[in-house]
């Protein structure tokens, strides 16, 4: 889970706005997803082994919940303050 995690950290610590919290799973970089515009991180199934077992044991954490059709993903600000020492209190917005 090592890998998942840095990609993560990396992602939410060069998001420009510290904003984005949500992300969606991909079978592969192939994979075209369309949304309402909502910014998201991607994550793919074919870069991670066994990436929805690892996200089942983030939400049986606490770590990520559900947050809409398929498999969109929100993490938690806990979460997020674990990963990189930040959370919302520290933006500029």
């Amino acid at each position: 889970m090592p890998g998942l995690l840095d990609e993560m950290r990396d992602d939410l610590l060069s998001d420009e706005s510290q904003l984005v919290r949500e992300f969606f799973v991909a079978s592969d970089r192939h994979t075209i997803y369309r949304d309402g515009g909502t910014r998201r991180f991607r994550y793919y199934a074919d870069e991670h082994r066994d990436l929805r077992n690892k996200l089942d044991l983030l939400a049986e954490g606490g770590f990520v919940i559900c947050a809409g059709p398929g498999e969109i993903y929100r993490m938690t600000e806990v979460f997020v303050h674990l990963l990189t020492g930040k959370g919302i209190a520290d933006t500029d917005y």
